[in-house]
């Protein structure tokens, strides 16, 4: 699916699909977006309704993706040159993904929790800025004290949460085998 101009696609069930949009959002609406590339510039990559799984969003000047209470799975998340969340979150799942954010200067956010949110959950994913600064943060939230289950993600050149808006909502402690069981 292409757009020259405006948003490339806005579908309920897409898989194995390339959605290209050169002046636009990539995907609106989407209830199950499987195995699927997004690239697009100027709008929000992907604003889901359900969930994602597997593929890839590539997004210039924008949200990458807008999860909500959805569910991102195995996705590869590329944020370009945009002063503001890749990801916003609101009671949904991240998980099993690679963020990674270009912004070229420093205080950039990677995923950003929606106002209100209290379960929101961000496991096995890693977190890669390209310009090496403490002052960019991986998780951070609209709220203070905004509950948060993390755990088991990686953190490159950032800080890991910005400890104002993000409380640790993970309450268990590993077992003997490192595992940590998620109760929210």
């Amino acid at each position: 699916f292409y757009a020259e101009t405006g948003q490339a696609l806005s579908i309920y069930y897409a898989i194995n699909c390339d959605v290209r949009a050169d002046a636009g959002a990539g995907t609106s609406g989407t209830r199950r977006l499987v195995d699927s590339t997004v690239r697009n510039a100027g709008g929000v990559g992907v604003t889901l309704s359900g969930e994602m799984i597997g593929g890839s969003v590539y997004t210039e000047n924008d949200v990458s993706v807008a999860a909500g209470s959805s569910e991102v799975l195995g996705v590869t998340i590329y944020n370009k040159d945009f002063l503001g969340p890749g990801i916003t979150l609101g009671n949904g799942e991240v998980s099993n993904c690679a963020i990674i954010d270009d912004y070229p200067y420093s205080g950039q956010k990677s995923l950003q929790v929606d106002s209100g949110a209290t379960s929101p959950t961000i496991t096995n994913c890693s977190f890669d800025f390209l310009n090496n600064n403490t002052a960019n943060t991986a998780i951070t939230a609209v709220d203070d004290d905004t509950p948060v289950f993390f755990a088991n993600n990686t953190f490159k050149n950032c800080t890991p949460t910005n400890p104002t808006k993000v409380t640790q909502a993970v309450l268990n402690t590993p077992d003997a085998q490192g595992n940590i069981v998620i109760n929210n």
